[in-house]
Formats: C-alpha cells, structure tokens, sequence
C-alpha cells in the first residue's frame, strides 16, 4: 500500500516540477530537483509515512539517500511548508492520490 501512494506521489512531483524520475531519486544538490525531492518527502510525511520507510522506497530506485537526508529535509524546509504555492500544491497532490 505505502508503495502504491508513493509511486503516485512521485509520479505527481515529477510531473508537476518538472523533473525526471531519475533526476529526483539522483544525489544532484541543483535547487529544483532538491525542491521536488523535499516536496515528496514532505507529501510522504504529511501521510504518515515513517522516515525509514520513504529512504527504504526511495532507495530502491537507487537512490541511497540517507535517514539523516530526509529527516533534514523535512526539518529544515521551510519554503515547502510555508509557501502558499506550495501548500496548494500538495493539497492538490493529496487530494488525487
């Protein structure tokens, strides 16, 4: 089940940021592909999904992105949960997933 919401959230970030699926699971720092990997944790996390568990999906796209990384990412990014674009966004998201 928890693979089945976070195929479709990935497939709604992608797509609505404007980046590939190879792009968002790559270890690139470059700000629009950090924004949509912080707004799928961020829509993960909103969910209830555990922390181990998004790094254990996200790592079977070959990923090998760490508990720490996505911990810090939702700690930290305020511009996700803050802005009104944003905040639409993934209600948007969540309301067709």
């Amino acid at each position: 089940m928890k693979l089945e919401i976070f195929e479709s959230y990935t497939e709604a970030v992608c797509k609505k940021m404007g980046v590939s699926q190879d792009e968002l699971f790559s270890k690139s720092k470059d700000r629009y592909i950090t924004d949509a990997r912080a707004l799928l944790f961020a829509l993960c996390d909103r969910r209830g999904m555990r922390k181990t568990a998004i790094q254990r999906l996200c790592n079977m796209r070959g990923a090998g992105i760490s508990y720490t990384a996505i911990t810090n990412s939702i700690r930290r990014n305020t511009r996700i949960s803050e802005d009104d674009d944003y905040i639409r966004l993934m209600e948007r998201i969540e309301n067709n997933v």
